[in-house]
Formats: structure tokens, sequence, C-alpha cells
């Protein structure tokens, strides 16, 4: 997502002009909920939003978005015809708003806004005026609203947009959705801040980890006590950490429900003091490489010392899909996969269309544990 917004923000900057598809949610709860691509005036692309007839419809949109003297924002369904229903009747196919972004400084400082927040891990919502509201034929009012200590706005100011960031209202915003607000209609468009991966250790599974993480669309942040390995030249792309040690190395990280851990040490040394950090924590996922039989000495020590049975549930080791994984880039793959699955779970989730099974009920449940290429933990306590 971040690169999406600096590429954006980079054609902007140039003096060019862009347009924006993004898939919708509908009551059909379309898979593609979210998806977007940028198109430029000479049909070069960045992005998916599910190929085929669509993405040529869209095209054809684009290019008369680009040509055109009137409304610079169109929603349409595959293959590209308007509609004027905000939303698909289910099973009707993806709803797509196309949306014109003129190269202008308030398009531009609000892109640099967004991509400023979207790093701080900030919740951003774009908020556009569909109809009923800007100069006809002008730009689209456009209004970048953030939520940290409370909800804020950037942009052109626009009374109604207050009723979104009100409340809770803008944290719930997880999927792109077109509401109505009165006569008027507004394309509300999350741009969620990506998964984080918190990866303690710089070794080689570390770094094998890192690179696929990255390349899998979440933020990863490399933690280490050894400068030689925690270093840029082995983590170009990954944000690095150099501990002065791994005491109480989780305090000042931002560790959400959204956040993935994951603790491939030297040696095992420091394991069982990272995963009892890290049980302090929200963390979502709790990944320790590892043997079966360490594992269960592992938790049977942390049962002793109090922890509960949920706790250790919320820890995967060993970590990874189980994949008979045995070289670094192996072990890699398997972790990397474990996330996107984890990831596509809560995405599913949030378009309604399954119900996520709590951590606790793992145990109560072992085919949902063994589904995702667990072997069933064997709690010892």
């Amino acid at each position: 997502m971040n690169r999406m917004i600096q590429y954006i923000l980079e054609l902007l900057e140039q003096g060019e002009d862009v347009v924006l598809a993004t898939v919708a949610d509908t009551p059909g709860c379309n898979r593609l909920a979210g998806a977007r691509m940028v198109i430029r005036a000479d049909g070069r692309t960045c992005g998916s939003i599910g190929g085929g007839m669509r993405e040529a419809g869209v095209q054809r949109v684009a290019s008369e978005l680009f040509a055109s003297r009137g409304p610079l924002i169109r929603i349409v369904t595959e293959p590209g015809e308007d509609v004027v229903a905000s939303r698909a009747s289910c099973g009707s196919g993806a709803v797509v708003v196309v949306e014109h972004i003129a190269s202008i400084p308030a398009n531009v400082s609000l892109f640099r806004e967004l991509l400023e927040a979207h790093r701080k891990g900030l919740k951003c919502c774009l908020i556009t005026s569909v109809s009923g509201g800007g100069a006809e034929g002008g730009p689209p009012a456009r209004i970048l609203a953030l939520s940290d200590e409370s909800p804020r706005t950037i942009g052109m100011a626009d009374p109604a947009v207050d009723f979104f960031i009100s409340g809770e209202m803008l944290g719930r915003i997880r999927l792109p959705v077109i509401e109505d607000l009165g006569v008027r209609k507004f394309f509300l468009s999350p741009w969620s801040a990506p998964e984080t991966v918190f990866i303690f250790g710089a070794g080689h599974v570390g770094q094998e980890v890192a690179e696929l993480t990255e390349k899998s669309g979440f933020r990863t942040i490399v933690l280490d006590d050894r400068a030689k390995y925690a270093n840029r030249d082995r983590f170009p792309t990954a944000e690095v950490v150099v501990l002065d040690s791994f005491d109480d190395c989780f305090r000042g990280l931002a560790v959400t429900n959204d956040s993935y851990v994951i603790i491939v040490t030297r040696g095992h040394r420091y394991e069982k003091a990272l995963v009892k950090q890290a049980l302090g924590t929200r963390a979502g996922y709790i990944g320790l490489i590892g043997s079966v039989r360490k594992r269960d000495a592992l938790f049977a020590e942390l049962a002793g010392e109090g922890f509960s049975i949920d706790d250790l549930l919320r820890v995967y080791c060993p970590t990874g899909i189980s994949i008979l994984a045995e070289t670094p880039p192996e072990i890699a793959v398997s972790i990397a996969a474990q996330l996107v699955l984890l990831r596509s779970r809560k995405k599913a989730a949030d378009r309604r269309e399954v119900r996520m099974t709590p951590v606790s009920g793992f145990l109560r449940n072992p085919q949902d544990r063994e589904a995702d290429g667990f072997p069933l933990a064997r709690m010892i306590v």
C-alpha cells in the first residue's frame, strides 16, 4: 500500500494526472473489495482490480476521464457500464469507483499527508464527494480523515464529513464503500496501514523471512543486538533496529492485534524471555522456530510460571506451515505462507464471509488448527 501511495504522489509531483480505480464493497461481499489500480494517461497501470473485462472497461472509462471536461468521478460495474445505484445487487459483479486525480497542489499535499500518516500506522480514510457537492465538472471534493489521538481532517472543509469521523465510525470503515448522506453520496476509501511483522533475530532465517514478508506486503521490522547482522546491507528494504539487548526489547514498539511477532534468534538463547515479553503484548501472532520437543519443554516451563493454556495457544511453534522445510529459504516460505493465510482469513472476516475461530477455540477444534498447517499442540500443564 505504501508503494502505491508513493507511486501516485511521485506522478502528481511530476505534474502528471492519474486515474485511480478502487473496487468498492457490495452486499455480495466481493472478494476484490479494496483492490486498487492506478491508470496513467498513456495507458500504463500499477496494481490490479482483477484483470479481464473489468480492467478493460475501467481503462476505457479512464481514457474518457482524462479527456473529459465533465464530472471527474464515475461509478462503474463490469464490464464498464455506468450505474445509478451506489451498490450492485448480490452476484451482479464488482462496483468500481473511478476517479481522476489532478496534479494540483491540493492533491499533492493530500497524498503527502496520506503517505506520512500511513507510515506512522494511522488509520486513514479518503472521503470523496461523489454527488451533490463541489463545483459541477470540477475536481471532486476530497478530504483525508485521520484517526490518532482524535479524528481530524485535511483538505476541503465539508461539514457533512463530520458525520463520518464522529464516534468510532472512522475506525469501523475497513473496506471502500459508497454511502448516502441525505441527497449526497460519499466514497469512503480507507487506506489501511500494512500489518507489521516484527522479526527478532537477524540471522540467515530472519534475512530470508524479511525478504518474503516485504514482498508479500507486510511492513517488516528486524531487531537484533548485533549491528554486523542487523544493518541496511543485509536488509535493504526492511526497517532495522539494533538493540542494546533482548531484555525489555518490546518497550516502545507499537504491537497491536494486527502485528506478527517472529522469534528466530541465534542458538535459542533468548526465546523464553522473548516469548514471555510477546505474551505481554496484543500481538495477533507469535511464531517461534524450533522442534515439537523444545516447544513442549518451553510450554511446561511457562505453564509452571502461571501462563494459561490460552496464553500458550497464542504461540505458533513450530512456526510456519508444515512443508517439511529444512533450509532457511524453505523455512521462510513456510512462515510467510502462514502469515499470508492468517491475514487472508482476517480479510475474509471483514467481508463477513466467514466467522473467524477464536484463538482459544483451536484447542476445542483440532481440525481448525490442522487446517492451518499446524500440528495440534500437546499442552503440558
